[in-house]
């Protein structure tokens, strides 16, 4: 018994290495506040709604794609297309259900965790969202 609880322990600890992002993004910490009654978070208070927030101030690399899924759950991703270094063409945009980078029409489906549906081998990065009330989120990377 004693061996069983010292090799599960092993794999526990062994297992526990610090989250890195499977991107081609430099780290960037995010930690922003969202109130939902601002117009530019307008269509955030409805399911299927989604907007964009500023670039920088915490906000991301090139801002933030935040989706309402059903008014608890909110899915955050970044807008830097995850496979391509930072240029001018590479701020992912919503276009038909999905993140569109305009650089090489690469798509990302942000349903699904941010999985490229058009063979790219990186994810685009997602953020933590935590419903902080009735009008308002919390983005973060940790």
């Amino acid at each position: 018994m004693r061996t069983i609880f010292l090799l599960a322990m092993l794999i526990f600890l062994g297992s526990c290495d610090d989250f890195e992002y499977k991107d081609l993004l430099p780290d960037q910490q995010v930690d922003v506040g969202i109130d939902l009654r601002l117009p530019q978070y307008n269509a955030l208070q409805v399911p299927g709604g989604w907007a964009y927030t500023p670039q920088g101030n915490g906000y991301g690399i090139k801002g933030i794609f935040i989706y309402n899924f059903n008014n608890s759950i909110f899915y955050a991703y970044e807008r830097a297309c995850p496979h391509l270094p930072l240029s001018e063409c590479s701020v992912m945009e919503y276009s038909d259900g999905s993140l569109l980078c305009p650089c090489d029409n690469s798509r990302f489906n942000f349903l699904s965790g941010g999985v490229s549906t058009t063979g790219i081998q990186y994810n685009a990065r997602e953020y933590h969202v935590q419903v902080t009330g009735s009008n308002s989120l919390r983005i973060t990377n940790y």
